[in-house]
Formats: structure tokens, C-alpha cells, sequence
């Protein structure tokens, strides 16, 4: 399952952010698919897991340096619209 991560970074705390990002390792299962960050302090991960339960295991160490954390799961657009167009019938 894909999850999309919207981060928003405390910037007096991003130092330290960097710090613990380098230190920390994905938990068993967890894979970073992309990481992306804007020069306005936000940020958009990607992240493939069996469980939202393995992405909070990522997060957890370093959820306190971000302003804003939101964690949604994600399918591609294409799956997406089959959904909504069998909702929609």
C-alpha cells in the first residue's frame, strides 16, 4: 500500500530534523519511494507499507520537528477512477 506524507517543518528545529533523519532506518517493510522537500519549509514523502501502523514507526522519532504532519493513504489516479466511476453507476 502507498501512503503520501505532507510535512511541514519547524524551521528552528530543522537542524536537528536533519540530525535524526540521517540517524533514523525505515522500519522492516517500509520503503521510501521518494522524499521531496520546498524552500517553504514543506515537504511530500512517499512511502510504500504493508501498514499505516509501520509509517507511525517511521515517523514517531521525529514526528516532534515538524509544524505539520499528515499521513494519507494513496492510490494512483487510474485505480482512483475505476473506484469512482463504479460509485458513480
Amino acid at each position: 500500500m502507498l501512503f503520501v506524507a505532507i510535512e511541514e517543518v519547524d524551521f528552528d528545529k530543522l537542524k536537528d530534523l536533519i540530525m535524526a533523519m540521517e540517524r533514523i532506518k525505515p522500519p522492516e517493510g517500509v520503503k521510501l519511494i521518494g522524499d521531496y522537500a520546498t524552500l517553504g519549509g514543506k515537504g511530500v514523502m512517499i512511502i510504500k507499507a504493508e501498514k499505516i501502523e509501520d509509517v507511525f514507526k517511521y515517523f514517531a522519532p521525529v514526528a516532534q520537528y515538524f509544524k505539520r504532519l499528515e499521513v494519507y493513504p494513496a492510490l494512483p489516479c487510474e485505480e482512483m477512477r475505476k473506484i469512482a466511476l463504479k460509485l458513480f453507476r
